[in-house]
C-alpha cells in the first residue's frame, strides 16, 4: 500500500496511466475528479486519458445534492434550464466543483460559478452571506451535519438529488 497525496488523485491517475506495470498488478483508488477531466472540458490539462482504464467499482455510495437559497430565481432543477444560478464551488477535482461543471457541460443546465472557496464549509458560509446562491456536488450527510439548520429553517431548495444506488 503506498499514498500518493497530490492534485486531488491526479498525480496517482497520471502515474497509474504512465508508469505502474500494466499486468493488473496495481489496482488504485483515485478520487472521482481526477477522472472526469475530459468530460468537464479539462481533457487538455490530463496527463492520460481515463476511459484507458479498467474499473473496478467504487466505495461511494452517498447521496449528493444541488441546493439553493430559497430566495435565487432558480426554484427547481428543471428552472436552472432557463436560468443562471450562480454556485459555489472548491477546485478541480472537488464534488463541489465538477459535479456543477458536469451538469453544466452535459446536459446545459445555466450554473454560473464562483470557484476558490477552501472546503464545502466555506461554500456553505458563502451560501448564508448571499455571496452565492447555492452548491452542487454535496452531500447529503455532510449538509445536515454541517448546515442543518438551513435546511429545518427552510433556508434552501432541493435542486436535484443523486445516488449511484437507492438504499
Amino acid at each position: 500500500v503506498k499514498n500518493m497525496p497530490g492534485a486531488g488523485g491526479r498525480k496517482l491517475t497520471a502515474w497509474l496511466a504512465k508508469v505502474a506495470p500494466k499486468d493488473g498488478s496495481v489496482v488504485a483508488a483515485s478520487q472521482p475528479g481526477s477522472l472526469v477531466d475530459s468530460v468537464l472540458g479539462e481533457g487538455k490539462n490530463a496527463k492520460y486519458d481515463p476511459r484507458t482504464f479498467g474499473y473496478v467499482g467504487s466505495a461511494e455510495s452517498s447521496v449528493y445534492l444541488c441546493v439553493a437559497r430559497k430566495d435565487a430565481a432558480v426554484k427547481t432543477f428543471e428552472d436552472a434550464f432557463n436560468k443562471p444560478v450562480l454556485l459555489g464551488g472548491s477546485s478541480r477535482g472537488a464534488s463541489t466543483l465538477d459535479t456543477a461543471s458536469l451538469l453544466k457541460n452535459v446536459l446545459g443546465v445555466k450554473f454560473k460559478m464562483v470557484k476558490g472557496y477552501k472546503g464545502s464549509h466555506e461554500v456553505i458560509l458563502a451560501i448564508e452571506r448571499n455571496e452565492v446562491q447555492g452548491v452542487c456536488g454535496y452531500a447529503w450527510s455532510s449538509l445536515l451535519a454541517t448546515a442543518g439548520h438551513l435546511m429545518r429553517e427552510n433556508k434552501l431548495n432541493l435542486l436535484v438529488q443523486y445516488a449511484i444506488d437507492e438504499s
